[in-house]
């Protein structure tokens, strides 16, 4: 058996020639000759038992059964199957080893062996095949009731099937057990545990109707196998597959809504990751009027009322694929205006020059404070005030109608903070998706054109004074850089002087003292008599010093200081 193709450097290669050669020198290839070599033509007489070789290719039934298992739609099963058959096969094994001694030992010859094939009913394969799997059972299981053996080879026999019951059954039943035990514990980790909820309600007191519903809830997840969080079975896949899975299942449904069908496709599937199923139950409200919108809903499957003002009248019925609530997602222009502190502009790093900004109240003005000795004082334009931003839908981003669900209602949801993620990263979107809603919002004639030109207006003049706002912060910021490299040319230049005349002083006063030196010695009379003491050694006055230096204070863009003596 060739492969079909094997994977080098994550690529599949099917070229016929790579593949031959590859599988030529791999170790299988070894056994498959093994195992259809015809070895019965060395001897007809000893009957089938000489194609025991055709065993030798039971690894592929291995790997045929492993690769089964990972496109299944059932793989706990599946896997459940798989261990029933290994018990089978090894039982059915054993029994044929057991005819094959009986026949070596005589059939009948004692309680133990198979019994004659001259007895009424054993002379038919199936009845002796059925016996032979029948004792087989017995001895494998564990069970007793078997026959008592009284040759040494019966003995062998039966100790050696005791010992693969206990090693190989063992094995396979423990293993059966624990796939049974994570078909359990994957169901808690996808369906909601009804005994931590019912826990809490009876610790609660909540009993009653409530209670029931509760219930009811859980048990219509589990029958109908709805996953509350869709997005852990994902979670493991790769962010692109996962996206491409995701598309696959919501887009279609995604792309019926009006809002969404000039959006890109790169837009829609970041949306569809974002979809939260919900299931509503019997008589649950989906939404009532007049609370605010921040969802939309997709019905996947159920069916939904829509109620009038009395709560009673029906107006009308949602049924699968449609949706709802989708201008809830947009506020036109109800969204707060961008603040001129959003255009992060760029100030002196608080670490390199020791500078912050500090705002007032209201941003009437801002004070720019430079360590403790320099403070600059900037005008800044008014904070604008959004608490009452006109909105531009006269709705006010409220539920116009009662939805209720009149069965089990599955949904998808879709929020407005998920949508505002997205269209961050798509900005363009975001600027078709509001001349959409505008353009939905003016058919339904829930378009307040007053307060969106007044709501622009205001949006744009924030806009300018952010723009002014960021210009005057890089100015001052430019300049703020100019007085700092001032001062520190300044500074350098003025430690240059003070070490100069520090030296200079230094080498005067060792020239005066080396004078002094020198006159201060005694001189002997020439006849060698005592010698006659001088006066006191003429000094020089006092060494004339500079006075204390005369610094500028710091200007615009004089040139270095200079230093002038008293």
């Amino acid at each position: 058996c060739v492969p079909a193709g094997f994977l080098e450097e994550g690529i599949l290669v099917q070229h016929r020639g790579r593949i031959l050669r590859r599988y030529v020198r791999s170790g299988s290839f070894v056994w498959d000759v093994a195992s259809v070599l015809p070895t019965e033509l060395l001897c007809p007489r000893a009957g089938p038992a000489l194609r025991a070789n055709r065993c030798l290719r039971s690894p592929r039934l291995f790997e045929a059964l492993e690769r089964r298992e990972t496109r299944t739609a059932h793989p706990y099963a599946f896997r459940i199957a798989t261990l029933m058959l290994y018990v089978f096969v090894a039982i059915h094994w054993n029994a044929c080893l057991y005819f094959a001694l009986s026949v070596h030992l005589g059939l009948g010859s004692d309680t133990w062996v198979h019994p004659n094939g001259s007895l009424p009913g054993f002379a038919r394969p199936l009845r002796q095949y059925l016996h032979s799997f029948y004792i087989s059972t017995l001895i494998l299981t564990t069970v007793g009731d078997t026959p008592e053996p009284h040759r040494e080879e019966e003995f062998l026999f039966v100790t050696a099937g005791f010992l693969l019951a206990v090693m190989g059954f063992a094995t396979i039943m423990g293993s059966m057990s624990s796939v049974i035990a994570n078909m359990s514990a994957a169901d808690a980790a996808f369906y909601p545990e009804h005994g931590a909820v019912r826990r809490y309600l009876r610790a609660h007191g909540v009993h009653g109707r409530l209670r029931r519903r509760v219930a009811a809830w859980h048990e219509h997840l589990r029958a109908q196998r709805k996953l509350a969080e869709e997005h852990a079975v994902l979670r493991h896949l790769p962010a692109r597959l996962r996206a491409e899975v995701a598309a696959s299942v919501h887009l279609p449904a995604l792309s019926k809504v009006a809002l969404f069908q000039s959006c890109e496709r790169g837009v829609l599937e970041a949306l569809v990751l974002r979809l939260r199923p919900q299931v509503f139950g019997p008589g649950e409200f989906v939404c009532r009027r007049g609370d605010v919108g921040r969802e939309m809903y997709f019905i996947r499957e159920g069916r939904l009322e829509v109620l009038a003002a009395d709560g009673v009248t029906q107006l009308a019925v949602l049924g699968e694929g449609l949706y709802f609530g989708e201008i809830s997602l947009i506020n036109i222009p109800g969204e707060p205006l961008p603040c001129p502190h959003s255009a992060s502009p760029r100030v002196p790093s608080p670490r390199s020059h020791g500078c912050r900004l500090i705002l007032g109240a209201g941003w009437s003005q801002g004070t720019f404070r430079c360590s403790d000795q320099y403070t600059l004082v900037l005008p800044l334009p008014p904070r604008p005030d959004h608490s009452n931003a006109p909105p531009g839908n006269r709705s006010g981003n409220r539920r116009t109608a009662d939805i209720r669900s009149i069965g089990y209602a599955d949904l998808f949801c879709l929020a407005k903070e998920d949508l505002a993620e997205v269209l961050s990263e798509f900005p363009s979107a975001r600027v078709l998706l509001e001349a959409k809603g505008r353009q939905i919002l003016l058919r339904m004639d829930k378009l307040d054109v007053h307060a969106e030109a007044a709501a622009a207006a205001a949006r744009e003049e924030a806009e300018h004074r952010a723009r002014a706002l960021q210009a005057a912060l890089e100015a001052l910021q430019t300049r703020m850089a100019r007085l700092l490299a001032q001062l520190e040319a300044s500074a350098l230049r003025l430690a240059l002087r003070v070490g100069h005349l520090e030296s200079r002083a230094r080498q005067h006063g060792e020239r005066g003292r080396g004078q002094g030196g020198e006159r201060g010695p005694s001189r002997r009379g020439p006849e060698g008599g005592p010698t006659r003491a001088q006066g006191p050694t003429e000094a020089q006055g006092p060494t004339r010093v500079q006075g204390p230096t005369r610094v500028q204070g710091p200007t615009g863009a004089q040139g270095p200081t200079a230093a002038r003596g008293s």
